[in-house]
């Protein structure tokens, strides 16, 4: 059952990522696989859960992940031009990967990546404030911003009044309906506001997407379904909803 829950899970949230922001590689003269670029970089995924990367001087790697499953796999690579071979030490078969740089990641901008495999981000390249992305076909400028969501707000599907409300689940195995998690406690950042505002309360202010980072064995819901939930990596809420 445990094994059918996570299958659901995975499969769930590869088609919601295929309907979220999908990076396309936009690689510029200045963007070079070093040495040094690959050392000094904090390669890993967006959120905590997720495979994370380290390179050594030696020319030696550790690749991990967080989350169920997979056990660390130290190994050695080698520059080879524009692509990065690697060869693991527990005897699996060499692959190589490429380095790219994006104009429609949330977060940041340089990354690692393999066919087939996630990418691994140098989260030490956070998109800058003010630049503008498309999500879900709507327009919004990155912000820098520490702001907080209230106790009372709502993670919206869309930045519209009357959009479906997520709900955050804790299912462990067996369950049918689980444990509502709250939304502060998902709740990841501020990552950016839309071009206009609007009066919502009383309140005329921006909807602004916010980072969400659901467990393991947590879903998103709408309506109660699906059963197991859904994962997503943000949310919509009104300005009037942070602090």
């Amino acid at each position: 059952m445990k094994k059918l829950f996570l299958l659901s899970l995975l499969t769930l949230g590869l088609t919601a990522c295929a309907t979220s922001p999908n990076p396309e590689p936009i690689v510029e003269d200045s963007l070079t696989l070093t040495e040094d670029l690959l050392v000094s970089g904090d390669w890993g995924p967006v959120g905590v859960l997720g495979a994370y990367i380290e390179f050594n001087e030696d020319g030696t790697y550790l690749d991990s992940f967080a989350g169920e499953g997979g056990a660390p796999v130290e190994g050695a690579y080698q520059i080879e031009g524009e692509k990065m071979m690697l060869t693991p030490r527990n005897g699996e078969a060499p692959w190589s990967m490429t380095l790219g740089e994006s104009a429609d990641s949330l977060y940041y901008t340089v990354y690692l990546t393999a066919d087939g495999s996630p990418k691994y981000w140098d989260r030490n390249t956070p998109v800058p404030a003010g630049s503008k992305r498309i999500v879900d076909s709507y327009s919004v400028i990155i912000v820098d911003s520490d702001a907080q969501v209230t106790p009372e707000a709502t993670p919206k599907a869309k930045p519209e009044i009357g959009s479906p409300v997520y709900e955050f689940r804790f299912c462990a195995e067996g369950c049918e309906v689980g444990e509502i998690e709250s939304f502060a406690g998902s709740f990841t950042g501020v990552l950016a506001r839309t071009e206009t505002k609007e009066t919502v309360a009383g309140l005329e202010d921006y909807w602004y997407l916010v980072g969400v980072e659901l467990g393991w064995y947590s879903g998103a819901l709408i309506d109660g379904e699906p059963a197991y939930g859904t994962k997503i990596s943000y949310a919509w809420v009104h300005g009037s909803e942070l602090q």
